[in-house]
């Protein structure tokens, strides 16, 4: 993505020559430079529709704008035949402070570039349209099938299929790069997005339907505040039921497919439908780990053979605190009474707050665990990892729990990659706010690494893999591991 530099760098050129006009001889009495502080300005505003929202580009585009503003009695002072001899009213000191404002601003938006291409892959990626017709949903699924003979696996052996629930904020977008990464070690992957639900929703036509910037927020504060505030709880309970709907009506469609498989009609020719596995992320996650907690789960879909969740908060195990209100003494008076109703609607009108996790659910899968490294700070009081450890801690199922150090709640997904502003700012345990990390290849790595332990385990190959998934090493990694009973956890990191 490093041509983006080209149209900041671009703007910031056409505001320098309008800025020193004054200064240099040969421009004193260049009428034309007049416009080009707006010409900069719709550079940077151009950037938006060609490449879509650059969060990084914001202040540039500020900037831009308001030096516009300040500068337009002068353009409409200057507008005409006539040639000034400046094009401005400012000094040098104006001129140096807009100068390193600029400076400042480009810099910004230079430094925070994705220095990869941000497109969405095509290059052995099919799409495919499903609705659900019972509730009226439409469904775009995203299968990442391998583009080239594959190299290390039997002919007779067809690769793992790879559920991806995306999170819900950023949908497709946000694990497109992931799903490569695992289709490149052995998996055929699906992803998918909702319309009217996922942001943005990405059709078969490749149009992207957003969200309004209400619901945005709305998501927003359901990730930053549902472990704190019961109205977005409330909210984060509702998407976590979508996301196992979502899930009850895929693994129906693979069931569907896997029967007219037998006819010699598949629409995943490729992929073994007898070994799935599910990865959820944040309310996909929740609602992978709620669903599995039922044997029926289990039973209906024999296929699945391990869960990866990943930054998920299990808002749906969080209870709200009681209201403190006042009793009334059993012989108060008419104006104790009173009172006392007064207290308690203003003790009503203090939002409530949530209190604690009660209970959790026990998934009946193997599971693997990926969390941010927030989770190791016993020092937190907004018990953010609170449901999700504790699911860990009592789990009576094969099951990891992976954190990197250094891994922010974004840097399990594409974001640190597109969007490295947003992982910046992205709150972690350790490591310094502006190391850039694409920890994209070390994510798929664990998963597959995790996947292919079960498989070898399934299939009594002690000490092996299975061919159709290239596992790697892997350092740097916090791990812990609670009834691993299907080898050493060494298989996860590969040791």
């Amino acid at each position: 993505m490093k041509e983006l530099w080209i149209p900041e760098l671009l703007s910031s050129f056409f505001l320098l020559f309008f800025l020193f006009q004054p200064s240099v001889k040969g421009l004193r009495y260049q009428n034309g430079i007049l416009w080009f502080p707006l010409i900069a300005l719709l550079i940077v505003l151009g950037i938006f529709p060609a490449y879509g929202f650059r969060p990084e580009c914001i202040p540039l585009l500020i900037f831009m704008f308001v030096f516009n503003i300040i500068n337009f009695p002068s353009f409409l002072k200057n507008l005409g035949p006539s040639v000034s001899y400046t094009l401005h009213n400012g000094g040098i000191l104006y001129i140096w402070i807009n100068f390193l404002i600029l400076v400042l601003v480009t810099g910004f938006s230079l430094f925070f570039t994705p220095l990869k291409d941000t497109a969405l892959s095509s290059d052995g990626v099919r799409s495919v349209r499903l609705e659900d017709s019972d509730r009226n949903i439409e469904y775009f699924l995203r299968i990442y099938s391998p583009s080239a003979p594959d190299q290390g696996v039997r002919p007779q052996e067809k690769r793992p299929l790879l559920i991806v629930i995306p999170p819900v904020s950023g949908s497709v977008t946000a694990v497109d790069l992931l799903c490569v990464e695992l289709r490149e070690r052995g998996f055929i992957v699906l992803s998918y997005s909702r319309t009217g639900f996922d942001s943005p929703a990405l059709t078969d036509t490749g149009r992207r339907l957003s969200l309004s910037p209400a619901k945005k927020w709305e998501l927003y504060r359901i990730y930053s505040s549902g472990t704190v505030d019961v109205k977005a709880n409330t909210r984060g309970r509702i998407l976590e039921q979508e996301r196992m709907r979502d899930i009850d009506f895929l693994l129906s469609w693979i069931r569907q497919i896997s029967i007219s498989a037998g006819g010699g009609v598949s629409a995943l020719p490729d992929a073994d439908l007898d070994r799935v596995f599910l990865c959820g992320y944040g309310a996909g996650g929740s609602a992978l780990a709620l669903i599995a907690a039922s044997p029926a789960f289990s039973r209906s879909n024999p296929q699945v053979k391990g869960l990866i969740v990943t930054e998920s908060l299990l808002w749906s195990c969080f209870t709200a605190q009681e209201q403190p209100f006042k009793e009334l003494p059993p012989k108060a008076g008419l104006i104790q009474k009173i009172w006392n109703d007064i207290e308690n609607w203003f003790i009503s009108l203090n939002p409530p707050k949530i209190g604690s996790v009660e209970t959790v659910p026990h998934p009946t899968l193997p599971l693997l665990i990926m969390l941010s490294d927030l989770a190791m700070d016993d020092h937190r009081n907004d018990m953010r990892y609170t449901a999700i450890l504790k699911l860990f801690e009592k789990t009576e199922t094969p099951s990891v729990l992976a954190i990197i150090p250094g891994a922010g709640p974004l840097d399990y997904t594409d974001y640190p990659v597109k969007y490295p502003l947003y992982s910046v700012l992205s709150p972690r345990k350790y490591g310094s706010f502006l190391q850039k990390r694409d920890l994209t290849q070390k994510n798929a790595a664990l998963i597959t690494n995790f996947a292919a332990g079960i498989i070898a385990a399934e299939q009594r190959t002690d000490n092996q893999y299975s061919s159709a998934l290239r596992t790697e090493k892997i350092e740097g990694i916090h791990l812990e591991t609670k009834v691993w009973n299907f080898s050493a956890y060494g298989y996860i990191v590969n040791l």
